[in-house]
């Protein structure tokens, strides 16, 4: 076989590895995440925006809860985050991360369900109350980001 012929032949191979190589390579994706920088387990609920929730202020979802080891993070919405607002609560020991100003009623168990804005809950309603908790307002302007919440 001719150098020429085994050229072309290494080449061909070399090419062929670049192109599975750049199948098994993995997808670029957006993402928000959030981080413990505490010493104990961090319990974390947020509110991210939904269309099928309604519109304004009243367009969140709310999901919960992620239970965040020390030094762990979890992704906590799978999707580009720029320019959106979330609105996030977490607690763990003696810690709570969130404003008075931002208060909604967050059940205590997993869910993840419309907010409900605007409705005065009371004991003899006949609906779920839940506990009030305060909130913090998170307002990315990159795809990805991380949130490490400290005490």
């Amino acid at each position: 076989m001719s150098r020429f012929t085994r050229l072309w032949i290494a080449a061909g191979a070399l090419l062929s590895i670049a192109a599975i190589s750049a199948m098994d390579a993995p997808k670029a994706h957006a993402w928000l995440k959030v981080c413990n920088g505490t010493s104990v387990t961090i319990s974390y609920s947020h509110s991210e925006p939904s269309s099928s929730c309604g519109s304004g202020n009243c367009g969140f979802l709310m999901k919960g809860w992620w239970n965040i080891a020390p030094g762990a993070c979890a992704t906590v919405y799978g999707g580009s985050v720029s320019n959106m607002f979330f609105y996030g609560h977490a607690h763990g020991g003696a810690f709570v991360w969130g404003n008075s100003s931002f208060q909604w009623q967050v059940p205590n168990t997993a869910h993840s369900q419309c907010q409900w804005c605007n409705v005065a809950c009371t004991s003899g309603s006949g609906g779920p109350c839940f506990p009030l908790r305060p909130h913090f307002e998170l307002h990315p302007t990159t795809t990805n980001h991380t949130l490490t919440l400290t005490p």
